[in-house]
């Protein structure tokens, strides 16, 4: 089964002091594959690989952190997520800022370092 969280970040983010001193919304989507046969006949949480919850609680906390980079937040979820659910094996994290009232920015770590 494939999973995609959308989780949003009230953050202290942004490379000025200035811009860290207030707190930005940043989105999240986390995306995995989990095999769910075993927890579709079961219907039991606890044979289903990986609890979503868990992954959002787990991005949560990275809002009482600050960041000066979109970049170091994002391979500091990243790592996160490896670290503390290896069952999964490809993870894709996208985090999404609108710094500008017409635009926004996007990063996606295509290495999957």
């Amino acid at each position: 089964m494939k999973y995609k969280l959308n989780i949003p970040l009230q953050i202290h983010l942004g490379v000025p002091e200035q811009e860290r001193a207030g707190i930005q919304e940043v989105c999240v989507i986390v995306e995995f594959e989990a095999d769910t046969k075993k927890a579709q006949k079961s219907d039991s949480i606890q044979d289903c690989p990986v609890d979503y919850q868990q992954i959002y609680d787990l991005v949560q906390d990275f809002e009482t952190q600050e960041f000066c980079l979109l970049e170091s937040l994002h391979h500091a979820i990243y790592k996160a997520l490896k670290e503390r659910f290896p069952m999964v094996k490809d993870w894709e994290v996208t985090l999404f800022k609108q710094p500008w009232e017409r635009g926004y920015v996007e990063v996606t770590d295509t290495s999957r370092a």
